[in-house]
Parts: structure tokens; C-alpha cells; sequence
């Protein structure tokens, strides 16, 4: 299967590729950090020093507080 096909039959049976592929089961899938979270991430490499550090202390700060 191309790659297109498989995210394409995953997203249509809601289930993640790895899913699909018979890689993860639905337990680890449920436990893995969302793909959200790592685009997110990406893009905050994309920034200055500067700017990430403060994102990241504020980050730390809420979590912190919320735990």
C-alpha cells in the first residue's frame, strides 16, 4: 500500500496508521502523546532562542502549578 493509502484507510476507520499496520494496539496508541503536541513542538524549534525559553518557563510554570 502507498503511505497516502494507509493514513487515508486509518483516518476512514479512525484508528491511527500504526493501528492499522498492526504496530501499536489500541492501549499504547491511547497512551501515546497526540501528534498535535509534536507539530507544536516543531514549530517552537522554529523560533528564536530567546522566545522559546520564555514559552517554555511558562510552559514549566503551568504545569507545575497544576499538578
Amino acid at each position: 500500500m502507498y503511505d497516502e493509502m494507509v493514513v487515508h484507510f486509518a483516518l476512514t476507520q479512525k484508528i491511527s496508521p500504526d493501528e492499522l499496520m498492526g504496530f501499536m494496539d489500541s492501549e499504547e496508541i491511547n497512551n501515546a502523546p497526540a501528534l498535535r503536541y509534536f507539530r507544536r513542538i516543531r514549530e517552537l524549534q522554529e523560533l528564536p532562542e530567546q522566545e522559546r525559553k520564555a514559552i517554555l518557563k511558562t510552559l514549566d510554570d503551568l504545569i507545575r502549578a497544576n499538578s
